[in-house]
């Protein structure tokens, strides 16, 4: 069961992770926002 912080903290990664590859793509910096996926689903895993 997930407790009601780990599914915050999950929501809080996601917000971050994006907001990051929102601001990536505005840039056109596409290994940027790749990066940052990865290691999102890598924290959450």
């Amino acid at each position: 069961m997930i407790t009601l912080s780990k599914a915050l903290e999950i929501l809080l990664i996601a917000l971050l992770t994006i907001s990051g590859a929102a601001l990536a793509l505005a840039t056109m910096n596409m290994a940027d926002a790749a990066s940052a996926l990865a290691s999102t689903v890598f924290l959450i895993m």
